[in-house]
């Protein structure tokens, strides 16, 4: 992780500190370059790097769910090298506690 990405963790950690109610889903993405199981395995090594980020920044490891989604839901082209960067990426999502499944 970058350290502009270990700091972003960190931010969202203090804010995570603040709610203590409430639980976390890091999702991992991968562009569609390489295999398809690759992409799925590199997107769950990302959400679990944020997720140990998270819990290294004091957040309780029993709030945060990380899984990986491979190449599913693109936000931009994979057809550029621009549009597959921003597939490469991970979403932080808060829920109330109790409903993340």
């Amino acid at each position: 992780m970058t350290p502009r990405g270990k700091q972003k963790v960190a931010e969202v950690a203090a804010v995570l500190l603040e709610y203590p109610d409430s639980d976390v889903l890091v999702k991992g993405y991968a562009s569609s370059e390489g295999a398809e199981a690759y992409n799925l395995e590199l997107s769950e090594r990302r959400a679990k790097a944020v997720q140990n980020e998270l819990i290294a920044n004091r957040v309780s490891a029993s709030r945060i769910q990380a899984i990986g989604f491979g190449e599913a839901d693109p936000i931009a082209s994979n057809e550029t090298e621009a549009g597959r960067a921003l597939n490469r990426r991970v979403e932080i999502d808060v829920y109330p506690r109790g409903e993340v499944q």
